[in-house]
């Protein structure tokens, strides 16, 4: 599990994960809360193109961001599992009632946050997991569905 917040996030299954992050996401007053969370259960490379809590809490303000916080009510679509890689796509009615949805791409075996170098981090030189992680789960992006389709 991924300590962040009140309760650590599941990081063993993928539905598990995308469900406890998305009620984060509805439960914030602030989006530093969701941004950390969101951060302790990123991949390397996104956790590097995120930046940090501040940063990514910042661009929660953006209109592909925005629907998330504070949303009404979500949906997770099928999980679908191949090997290491997962996706689910994310269906959110936004607090004005707006609905959008999230392509949640996830990655098991990779350690969390930004990538290191190597041997003391958790990580090889690759992103690699060295650290026993092989069964974790990790958010590797969350991007508007129409934004992915671009």
């Amino acid at each position: 599990m991924s300590a962040v917040g009140p309760d650590p996030l599941p990081d063993r299954d993928p539905g598990e994960l995308l469900a406890s992050l998305l009620r984060r996401f509805a439960e914030a007053d602030d989006p530093h809360a969701p941004a950390t969370a969101l951060l302790s259960v990123a991949a390397p490379r996104f956790a590097s193109r995120a930046g940090d809590a501040e940063h990514l809490a910042h661009l929660f303000g953006n209109a592909a961001w925005a629907p998330l916080l504070g949303h009404a009510a979500a949906e997770i679509g099928e999980v679908e599992v191949l090997d290491d890689a997962a996706r689910a796509t994310v269906r959110v009615r936004a607090a004005d009632g707006t609905t959008v949805s999230y392509l949640a791409p996830l990655r098991r075996g990779v350690p969390a946050g930004p990538p290191g170098d190597g041997p003391g981090d958790g990580s090889a030189p690759d992103g690699s997991a060295t650290d026993g992680s092989a069964a974790v789960w990790r958010v590797t992006g969350l991007v508007r569905s129409e934004l992915a389709d671009a």
